[in-house]
């Protein structure tokens, strides 16, 4: 193979290292090209999800507790007892936004007012059944059969419903294992029912409380 200057062509021998002729040097020396960094994958680069804290219930009792004493209060007010899932909503409601000032508006998640408005609904249930226990004691303490009492009120109400009502309750209060049958599943009813409203109330309190500003 003839080798040439790259410069101004002239015939060269294999070890010469100029051009006799331009002077041009002969020994050329190829930089090898950098290669390219690895790609790092995906996740080094995403976000990492921001970490929202849990239910503080060293400040998440009192601000469940004392709307579940308003509710328990308004709903035994004779006929306002037939709007006690209304109250027991507002309650769960009302929970989740004392809470948030309590926190200082801390972020508040949908989970953390299905949380408090369960907890506001299971207080009011307590501090119900509570009540009942409060007026059993005081009625056995005065000589007075709280439980008579109760049955012949609420076969009133249930005549007032209509005949086939009063038909089916007294049925139920024909022996006492059915009257205790109805007890339980009315607490557990009851119980049900004030949960599940409690909870409602702090989802949508949670989700009014995102739609705020600066929340």
């Amino acid at each position: 193979m003839v080798l040439s200057c790259h410069r101004c062509g002239q015939a060269l021998s294999e070890q010469v290292a100029f051009c006799a002729q331009c002077g041009a040097p002969q020994i050329r020396f190829t930089m090898p090209e950098p290669e390219p960094n690895p790609e790092l994958p995906a996740e080094t680069f995403s976000e990492q999800p921001v970490r929202v804290p849990g239910i503080s219930w060293t400040r998440g009792f009192f601000p469940c507790f004392v709307p579940a004493v308003v509710c328990v209060l308004v709903s035994s007010l004779g006929p306002l007892a037939l709007l006690s899932p209304l109250f027991l909503l507002a309650a769960g409601f009302a929970a989740v936004r004392l809470y948030a000032r309590r926190t200082e508006r801390a972020p508040v998640t949908s989970a953390m007012g299905v949380r408090l408005g369960a907890v506001t609904g299971l207080l009011s249930f307590g501090l119900q059944t509570l009540m009942l226990g409060i007026a059993y004691l005081v009625a056995l303490a005065s000589g007075r059969n709280f439980v008579a009492e109760t049955i012949t009120d609420m076969r009133e109400m249930m005549r007032s419903a209509g005949p086939d009502a009063a038909r089916v309750f007294q049925q139920i209060t024909a022996t006492p294992s059915a009257f205790a049958a109805f007890l339980f599943l009315a607490l557990l009813i009851t119980l049900i029912i004030s949960v599940v409203c409690g909870l409602l109330g702090g989802a949508v309190s949670a989700a009014w409380l995102k739609r705020q500003p600066g929340a």
